[in-house]
This record gives structure tokens, sequence and C-alpha cells, in this order.
């Protein structure tokens, strides 16, 4: 700095750096220093990382506030002006993470995999053991290996989400630990695996406690290993470039591992804070720096022109498009392709089709296969080998979507009105006002049109279509075909707005009935639910409940019983308003892989099965988890929202019931059926015209 003699500096350490002493060493220099500590977590990006900035500003160019009057003031002029330019965090870890369809997710997963242990020395884990065992005492957490049975042989078996091969290369630290943070999460009242919480595995027990925010990663460092908790895997280096606001998809990292990926994330400032604090030096600083020189005028010898390169005449031939049937894709022949391609094991991806051995549970209707399927245990039988021979490849179901079915729809018929009719009189005023939000946002939305998107495949495949202000979608699950209706909000609505919350669920869905996918009778769906009264009694024997079974050795958890039978009873005329009776017993199945163990199925249920289970959000606190009804219960991906047909009030769970009957306060959807809203191919006229070229002249 003293030879070059820079008009302005930002530099960038540790809080721990002795900040004070380069201020004075700044002064003798002519420069003026200005310090602060800033958290990466103000400034959009979900990440924890305490670091100091400092501007400097040569006082030979302008005269500052001097240092000592700065620091007499609670704030500087920078802090000031740091802080006007604060934005919390309001995505989450997961929103930065790749897509699960995303080719760069599988390769660096494969990296990983291969690649975990090979900087990283042998660890004995007799050094750990006694640590993790005294850890375990002092808090009551028992002996037991829950989540990853991981034995003394140097084996485990992990969750069947979980990425295998990664955790097959981690040592027994790290499985204990995932153990250990299995265990606290129960001892707090939820389950780890069905909240994105980012824990730190290279610290220790006693070190990293999990007491974050969720949604917000602890401080990215070189040697850092984040897991996410909902993924079953570690946050990549490619990842961790992006939670430090630096745009992955602009950048050629194919050659890099994610070893070194992760290292230049680790050593790297998050360049939200650096754009800050370099505009407030510009804004405090600008005069300081030197005057615009005029251009200096090039003599015509030196430019440099391109040549012109004349392309040759061609006559431009007519293409006939190939427009899809106004029919599609018929609503059997759909739904067979879906199953017939279905992805039957998390480690089948987006793109596999495992072809030995696959395992069904015979309770809840989980597959996987025979590698994968070990953890939760389920009540798994084989598949028929002749029912696994028609199974086709994914792109099968892909090529016969793009191909058959239109590019661009239409709902027709869908108003304000249909929504407006659903309003009940006599509504609070918040939610008065909630019900004018909501009508003002979908008023522009109900006339788009519909293009073509994509398909995604996850536990089900789904076709969706986007229009400027919503998009459509097509699920194609074991129970059926539906297609729903969403809303988005605008971008400047709050994170947590009431409004998202609402336009998270569809505002209209359609069952096909028939041969062609397109015809059914649409339901309009209310955006405020509305309330009845369950009843609600145990029944059967009592048995021992998650904190139970997973050695949890507190008073409160040791003997902790549940019902293994729940009795289910409402009015009737409540039950006309779902569309799916939910009154009968339901059966606790504490091995099908729901969060907490709380899955629980309708014994004699016609029909499709009614599930009942704890739906956790995946951010949140978990006081306002619900337990829901619905015809589905597969673990749902990032950002997905779930089907329901009612919902328990928070924080409600049937461990603490009591020996009689329990009055359940229970919210669900009002839909109404319309017969004026249909859905139809969108045609332009006159059709588009296509010339491409043809022989030159």
């Amino acid at each position: 700095m003293q030879r070059c003699r820079p008009a302005l500096v930002v530099l960038e350490n540790v809080c721990s750096a002795p900040w004070e002493q380069i201020k004075t060493i700044l002064q003798e220099i002519d420069y003026n220093g200005y310090h602060m500590k800033i958290d990466s977590k103000n400034y959009y990006l979900p990440q924890t990382r305490e670091r100091g900035y400092m501007i400097c500003i040569d006082q030979r160019r302008l005269v500052t506030e001097p240092v000592e009057e700065a620091k007499s003031r609670k704030l500087s002029a920078f802090a000031q002006l740091m802080k006007k330019l604060e934005r919390p965090a309001s995505s989450p870890v997961t929103q930065f993470l790749l897509s699960h369809d995303d080719i760069r997710l599988h390769d660096a997963v494969n990296d990983i995999s291969a690649n975990s242990n090979k900087d990283r020395q042998a660890v004995d884990w007799t050094r750990y053991k006694a640590r993790h065992l005294g850890y375990r005492m002092r808090e009551g957490l028992g002996d037991k290996r829950p989540l990853t049975k991981w034995q003394e042989n140097g084996t485990c078996q992990m969750p069947d989400f979980y990425w295998h091969g990664w955790s097959r290369t981690q040592t027994e630290r790290v499985w204990d630990t995932l153990d250990v943070n299995f265990l606290r999460t129960v001892a707090r009242g939820y389950d780890i695996n069905s909240k994105s919480r980012v824990i730190d595995l290279s610290q220790g027990l006693d070190r990293e406690l999990d007491q974050r925010a969720s949604g917000v990663a602890g401080c990215l460092t070189p040697r850092g290993q984040h897991f996410i908790t909902s993924r079953g895997g570690p946050l990549l280096g490619i990842e961790a470039l992006a939670l430090q606001g630096i745009p992955i998809d602009r950048l050629l990292i194919g050659n890099d591992s994610q070893r070194d990926l992760h290292d230049l994330a680790g050593n790297a400032m998050t360049s939200t804070v650096v754009g800050a604090a370099i505009i407030t030096a510009l804004t405090l600083g600008y005069q300081a720096l030197p005057l615009p020189t005029a251009p200096c005028d090039l003599d015509d010898s030196e430019l440099i022109t391109q040549q012109r390169s004349i392309a040759p005449n061609y006559t431009m031939v007519p293409l006939l498009a190939n427009i899809a049937d106004d029919n599609g894709i018929p609503t059997g022949e759909l739904y067979q392709l879906s199953l017939r391609t279905a992805r039957l094991c998390y480690c089948d991806s987006h793109t596999g089709t495992r072809s030995d051995i696959i395992l069904t549970c015979v309770a809840c209707g989980h597959t996987a296969c025979s590698k994968c399927g070990k953890n939760p245990p389920h009540c798994y039988r084989p598949v028929e080998t002749d029912e696994l021979k028609l199974r086709l490849p994914p792109i099968e179901f892909e090529t016969q979507v793009k191909t058959r079915l239109p590019m661009c729809l239409q709902i027709n018929g869908l108003s304000v009105d249909m929504f407006q009719d659903l309003r009940e009189p006599d509504m609070p005023p918040d939610v008065k006002h909630a019900w004018d939000t909501f009508i003002d946002t979908i008023e522009h939305s109900l006339s788009n049109v519909f293009k073509f998107q994509g398909v995604v495949r996850q536990s089900s495949w789904t076709i969706t279509y986007e229009g400027t202000n919503s998009f459509l979608k097509l699920t194609c699950t074991s129970i059926g075909l539906q297609w729903l209706l969403y809303v988005i909000p605008s971008k400047l609505e709050p994170s947590n707005s009431p409004l998202r919350q609402m336009l998270s669920r569809p505002i209209a869905k359609m069952t096909p009935s028939g041969n062609n996918s397109f015809d059914g009778t649409w339901l309009i769906g209310s955006p405020i639910s509305s309330q009845f009264d369950l009843l609600v009694a145990g029944g059967g024997e009592l048995v021992d409940s998650l904190p139970a079974r997973s050695g949890l050795q507190h008073p409160s958890f040791r003997n902790l019983k549940t019902w293994s039978i729940l009795h289910i009873d409402a009015k009737a005329e409540d039950m006309k308003n779902l569309e799916i009776d939910i009154r009968g017993a339901y059966e606790l199945l504490p091995d099908c892989g729901a969060a907490s163990g709380s899955l629980r199925k309708r014994l004699n249920s016609p029909g499709s099965p009614v599930y009942l289970f704890l739906d956790p959000t995946e951010i949140g606190p978990h006081q306002l988890d619900s337990w829901i009804f619905s015809l589905e219960h597969e673990r749902l991906g990032f950002g997905q929202a779930r089907n329901t047909i009612a919902e328990v009030r928070p924080n409600w769970n049937p461990l603490y019931l009591s020996h009689g009957q329990d009055i359940v306060p229970c919210w669900y959807r009002k839909w109404r059926e319309t017969a004026s809203v249909a859905l139809s191919v969108y045609r332009t006229s006159p059709p588009p015209q296509f010339f491409i070229p043809g022989p030159s002249l």
C-alpha cells in the first residue's frame, strides 16, 4: 500500500485479527481505516460467516473523519452505510442446492464417493469413543445407533434415501456423530431426517450443537463437512461456492474436484458482502479517486478492422410443424406408462431403472432395491420378476410426453367469482384482508397460456406447463393422474407472508375422467382453511414410541408409549365437506419410515388407503408441524408441497393422548365442483408458419 498508494482499499479477515493494530499502522502511512464485524447471513445468503471488514482511504487524496472520532461514536460512517445495505437472507440453504435431475449432481456424488477420504488421515475410533460415550451419558441419549446402524466391524446401513456411496467411506466418528444428532433431535421433539438442518461433521459433538436457525449453514471452511440432514448427503463443493454468492452457472469447473471447490469456497470472501463494502467505499471515498483521462486518439493505421463475410443467399423453405393431437396421450396409456417407468428406489435417481431385486412393503406400498431397502425395515416382499420385466427406461416416458402432448394449453371458464363464492360470512379482519390479497393476486393469472416446461421424475412423474403468473402440473402417481393449477406470488412478496403460504397449494385441480386426459370436472379451492373437530381415542396395545425405541435414557422418554390403534371419529356433516371420509381405525406402522415413526394406515379402507402421519415443514420450528390425513406418504423433494385431505392443529401429538377421547381441532380446504371450466389445447389463428434455409441460389 505504501508503495502503490491506492486511493481506496477494502480489507477482509477473521474477527480475531489485530484490527486496532492495523489501524495504527495505516495511520503511519497516511491512511484512515474504518472497521466493523459483518455476518454473511445479513447480506442475502443463508450462511453464518462472521468476518471483519475495513475500508481504507488515502488521506493524501481525501481527508476524512479521524479514526479516533469515528471510534468514539457508536457507528462510523462506514458502519452506518453498511447497515443500510443489509438484507437478511430469506432463502434457505436448500434453495442453493443442485436439483435432483442436474447432471452436475450425479457427477459430484460419484466424485465424493470415490475420493471422500483420499485427503483425510485415518481416524482411530478409540481416540473418540470415550468422548462420544461420555457425551451420550451426560445428555441421556443412550448407547443405541438407530440412524446408521453401524457396527464395530466397520459396516453401516444408512436410511434408504441417504447417499450410500459417500456414507460407506466415512469413519466411525462421523457415523456416531450422525446417530448422536438424530438422538438429540428426537429428544428435542422432531426427526432430523425430515428437517433441513445443516451439521458440520468435521466438528466435535460438544462444539457442533445444531442450534442455528433452520435453513442456515454454519461458516464454510476449507476442511469443513456440512451435512444436509433432509438430503442424506453433504454440501457439495459447487454448492458451497453458491453459498458464497458465486454464480456457479457461469463457471467452467468441470475439471475441478468437489474437494478443490470446497477449499476454494472456504477461502473465498462472500461476494454479497464484498459488493456492499465496495459500494460503501466508493460512496464515502469517490473524491479520492483520480479524475478520468480523455481517451487517446488512434491513428487509422492502428485500428483493427474485421473482415466482413457475405453469407450466400438461400431460399426459405416452409417447414411443416408436427402439431400434437388435441387428445394428447389417452389417460390409461399415460398412467400405465408412468407406472412402468416409475422410480422404484432412491438409487434409481431420475434416469435409472434397476432390474435386480426390488422390494415392496405390504403395509405401506413403499419400494426399494435389496441393497437400499434395509433401513427402515418396512415389511418387504420381492416384486415378481414378470412385473419387473415390464419396466421401461425413463427416457421412454419423456419421449412420449414431449412428442405426443401439446406444447401449449389453456384453461377456459375460470373466473374470480368462483373463488368469491367460497368466502364465508363474518370473517375476521385479518382473514378478510388475506382473502382480498389473494383475489387481487390471482385476478390476472386465470387466463394465462401455459407452455410446456419439462418433465421431472421423483417419487412420481410431474409434467409442468408454465404461464406468465401461474403454472400447471400434471402429476402421475400410483393413485392416478391429476392436474393442479398454481399461482406464482410477486417477487416482492415477503418470504414468510401468508399469501405465499396460500399460494403454495393449488387453487384448482382436476382428475381426468374417460379416455381424454384433458377432460374432467375441475374443483375450485378456497385459500383459507375451515375448521371442524375430530374425536380421537386410543386403542389396541400400548407400544414403545420412537424415543423409547431409540434408547433415550431420560425418564420422560425411557418408557414413553403410544397406542397401536387410533380411532378417529367426527360428525357426518363435517365429513361431507371433505373429499374422502377420514373416519376409522388407524394402525401404527412404526417401521415404515415416516417422520418420527408416525405413519398410520386406516384399516379396512375402501378404495385407496388413507394415511395419518406427521408431515413436518422443511424449514421452520417443529412446534408448527402438523399431523395430516393424505392418500400419499412418500418422501417429498425440496420445496414440494403435499396434497392433504385434512390437517390437525399444530403441535398435537398422539404420544400424549389421554385414556379417554380427545377433541382435536382440524382444518381442511373447501373444494367446489364447477362444470364451466375446461382444459384445452391452445391454438393460434392462423397457425404459426416456420421456414428453414433451402438450397443456395
